[in-house]
């Protein structure tokens, strides 16, 4: 079921990412063989006023804002770092923005836009140029979605957005096993 689910996810992702104003294409075999070498091709991952910045090895297409999901949200970089630098080996800037998770999700939402808005300042003037694209995963998604609804610029100054796996249910019924494995784990 698991793998099930995995494959499910990784095509809903494509899907995603195909059907952009800025689709991918399939790569092609040249294009795999570079994604193996992304991590020497792309530079380092560095902190840039509180967001993770992965530059591509050329110039830039795009800004992707990337919002984990989350159990993973405070590490983006390292969760999703086979994607996120397969983008970056095909030319998007990747600013991905940590978070901790509060089901008040204001609060969240107010800190991404917060070290987001101070990450895109510290960019050079050529990169906050390029197009922006929203992407998040499962509560990135959601994050996504609330910051275009309470911060319409937000919203405006996006291009695009790939939103993988977005639902809006409550915990205990977008993961199916919540109820049997978490609340157990944490109850006092």
């Amino acid at each position: 079921r698991v793998s099930h689910m995995a494959g499910i996810l990784g095509l809903l992702l494509v899907y995603a990412l195909l059907s952009s104003s800025t689709a991918l294409q399939f790569p092609s075999a040249a294009a795999r063989a570079a994604d193996r070498r992304c991590a020497v091709r792309c530079a380092a991952w560095q902190e840039l006023a509180g967001c993770q910045l992965l530059r591509p090895p050329g110039e830039a297409r795009a800004v992707v804002h990337f919002l984990g999901g989350v159990f993973v949200s405070p590490a983006p970089q390292v969760a999703y770092r086979a994607l996120l630098e397969s983008l970056g080996a095909r030319g998007y800037l990747i600013v991905a923005s940590p978070f901790a998770v509060d089901f008040d999700y204001a609060k969240p939402a107010h800190e991404i836009l917060s070290v987001y808005t101070a990450a895109r300042s510290a960019l050079t003037d050529e990169d906050r140029a390029l197009p922006q694209l929203a992407m998040g995963h499962s509560l990135g998604a959601l994050m996504h979605v609330l910051l275009g609804c309470w911060h319409p610029e937000y919203a405006r100054s996006c291009a695009g957005a790939a939103l993988i796996s977005f639902n809006n249910k409550p915990v205990s019924d977008a993961i199916p096993v919540f109820e049997q494995l978490f609340v157990p784990a944490l109850t006092p």
